[in-house]
């Protein structure tokens, strides 16, 4: 089964297509994102391997900004640990999600891996891209369920919060001020 989501940005000035291949329990995503953003034109690629419980196996950044271009894989093995040939990745570890600052499809990811009540707050560790700057770092994370398909999203500190919507399959529809879903193609 592949998903195609197209989403788009109003402050990166981006559009993005991203596909979800599912098989065997397992996903493969492969996204192209392009954008203009404070008068430079971006371009990113990346690809994640996820197994069955939407744990971040590996993920692939290949990142254009103006003249910059920046690429980085990291692998994840089953004890927390992040492994990279390009970077030092020793301070990432117990990052069990993952958060590309370009893209809502990310935040679909611990939603799907956690098991939300309603009203229950979860903290999560994540990898967190920030893509402008190239920077990678460990971050803490909030998730609350307020209702059936919206989530509050908070970082910790608390510098910024957001009501996320998503569809039943947690495939993030609404991400106000940020991203927003155009389009959710299914076939087989």
């Amino acid at each position: 089964m592949v998903t195609e989501l197209v989403f788009e940005s109003d402050e990166y000035n981006s559009t993005e297509t991203c596909r979800v291949i599912s098989a065997s329990g397992l996903y493969e995503v492969n996204s192209r994102v392009t954008g203009l953003y404070e008068g430079q034109k971006f371009r990113l690629g990346y690809t994640l391997h996820i197994d069955q419980s939407w744990r971040t196996k590996m993920v692939a950044i290949d990142f254009r900004n103006g003249i910059n271009s920046n690429r980085v894989i990291l692998e994840n093995d089953n004890e927390g640990n992040w492994n990279s040939e390009s970077i030092d990745a020793t301070s990432f570890k117990n990052c069990i999600d993952i958060d590309l600052s370009l893209t809502p499809f990310t935040n679909t990811l611990p939603i799907r891996r956690l098991n939300f009540d309603l009203d229950l707050t979860q903290e999560i560790s994540v990898l967190y891209f920030d893509l402008m700057n190239f920077e990678i770092y460990p971050a803490r994370q909030r998730y609350r369920k307020v209702s059936e398909g919206v989530y509050n999203f908070q970082t910790v500190p608390k510098d910024f919060e957001a009501i996320v919507e998503t569809d039943d399959e947690g495939f993030v529809i609404n991400y106000p001020g940020l991203f927003k879903r155009m389009r959710k193609t299914l076939t087989q």
